[in-house]
């Protein structure tokens, strides 16, 4: 518990410092940033909905699986390309919603949400001449066996849905060897330190980061 408690402590007085370094330097930029996103924002609800649409064209819109073995030290994987026709004059929604059997779940990559018993979908918006947009997923399976992923495309000009098309029934067929849940994937971990080593770690953050904010406040230490 001691343990937990250190390495939580570090990493609170780490943020706080590295927040304080930064934000004398963030303030100015942030004010740009602020204006500028106000400017995007309104450019993109001018142009969220056209007025005469008609039906996108795609030049590529495709789901594949270049990783189908599953291990307990390798997820699945599948992977979409997407990309508009250059004539594409309205932002064009796409929707793929994937569909796994009972034990398999879909995660990581892109912005994966439920759909609903054993379906995810990932929804975005592109705007004409975005270039390409991928998509990612990592598959997990609580089963070991031969079992089948299947995907739907969709997609449709911004503000109008009744035109969409529509690419069914893909399917991706996965050899999970070893179950594979996706819990024991590597993450970033912080080193057991003593309490002694602590007091000296926070110290030093402390005098770092009074040397280095101190004169953008105007404080000078030398007398």
């Amino acid at each position: 518990m001691a343990s937990h408690k250190s390495q939580t402590a570090i990493v609170l007085v780490a943020a706080i410092v590295l927040g304080s370094v930064m934000l004398p330097l963030a303030a100015g930029p942030a004010v740009a940033q602020e204006n500028n996103s106000t400017a995007d924002n309104t450019t993109t609800t001018q142009v969220e909905e056209c007025e005469n649409p008609r039906t996108p064209e795609m030049d590529q819109a495709r789901l594949y699986a270049p990783e189908t073995v599953i291990t307990s030290g390798d997820a699945g994987r599948i992977d979409g390309g997407f990309q508009l026709d250059n004539t594409v004059e309205c932002p064009v929604k796409v929707a793929v919603t994937l569909r796994v059997p009972s034990g398999m779940s879909i995660s990581g990559g892109s912005d994966w949400g439920s759909a609903g018993a054993g379906m995810v979908t990932s929804t975005f918006t592109m705007q004409p001449g975005s270039g390409i947009m991928d998509l990612s997923g990592n598959v997990y399976s609580e089963r070991t066996g031969e079992l089948r992923v299947t995907g739907d495309i969709e997609y449709w000009p911004a503000g109008h849905p009744e035109m969409s098309q529509e690419i069914d029934g893909l399917t991706f067929n996965f050899d999970v060897q070893e179950p594979n849940t996706g819990d024991d994937e590597p993450g970033i971990g912080i080193p057991d330190v003593s309490n002694s080593t602590l007091l000296i770690l926070l110290v030093a953050l402390g005098m770092i980061g009074m040397m280095y904010v101190a004169p953008k406040v105007g404080v000078n230490f030398r007398q």
